[in-house]
């Protein structure tokens, strides 16, 4: 393991608490959704891995599959009232979604302020503004109901757009 910064196209504080991340080299080269933003550090810092976003129509399940089951963790939080400790799963659902968006766009996932969102191609409708609600409260139910909302509709975005490549082949 070996300590690498989080790379100025990244770093959020919401989702980073410190400015550094420890990151296995044989790690960095196998898919893992369960560190947020991993590949992207890796990437931005020149160490080798893999893309996701090169693949996203092989990778993209995999993500799914993780979301469904920490979709299932934070509604059990809520069903609970135990809204503090929706914080740390609810970011980490966020980040799912921010990737999931850029992924399915062929990007690696950067940091929201100031990035041009109008740019992609595939995105849930406003998508921003709803976005700067989930960063804004991510800890009340309505955000976790909005954001199981953006992941279906990305999901059916990039859906569609695999079907009407596969159809052009």
């Amino acid at each position: 393991m070996s300590k690498v910064s989080i790379p100025k196209e990244l770093f959020d504080p919401f989702f980073f608490f410190e400015e550094q991340i420890e990151i296995s080299i044989k790690t960095s080269e196998l898919f893992d959704v369960n560190i947020p933003f991993y590949h992207e550090i890796a990437y931005y810092s020149g160490i080798p891995s893999v893309k996701p976003w090169e693949a996203a129509e092989e990778v993209i399940p995999e993500l799914m599959k993780s979301w469904k089951e920490l979709q299932i963790e934070i509604n059990n939080l809520f069903e609970r009232r135990d809204n503090r400790e929706t914080l740390v799963p609810m970011k980490r659902g966020i980040a799912y979604l921010i990737e999931f968006v850029f992924w399915t766009n062929g990007l690696p996932a950067q940091k929201i302020p100031g990035f041009d969102f109008t740019s992609l191609q595939l995105k849930p409708v406003n998508f921003l503004e709803r976005l700067s609600f989930l960063l804004k409260r991510p800890n009340i139910y309505p955000s976790f109901v909005q954001l199981i909302e953006l992941m279906e509709e990305q999901q059916k975005q990039f859906s569609k757009y695999i079907a009407i490549m596969k159809a052009k082949n």
